[in-house]
């Protein structure tokens, strides 16, 4: 488990700490992102996209919807 200063969670941190001296972190780190492809991947391709853009490459849904050349609420609605 990793808490910041304020005691908050977030996933996203654990998967970008260094595990070379972590072989533990490392099993965890490729379990979850094997699992999170194969999830990812039953998505529909629209979903997917958007699900990558805002959450692993933390785009917020209006800069998607620019880049796409969508409404926003066509990206919300992914």
């Amino acid at each position: 488990m990793y808490e910041d200063e304020e005691g908050d969670f977030y996933i996203k941190d654990v998967l970008l700490i260094d595990d070379s001296n972590n072989a533990e972190l490392a099993i965890f780190k490729e379990i979850f992102w094997n699992e999170l492809m194969k999830a990812l991947n039953e998505l529909p391709e629209n979903q997917r996209f958007v699900f990558i853009e805002n959450e692993i490459e933390d785009k917020t849904l209006q800069k998607i919807a620019y880049e796409t050349g969508d409404n926003t609420i066509t990206i919300i609605s992914c």
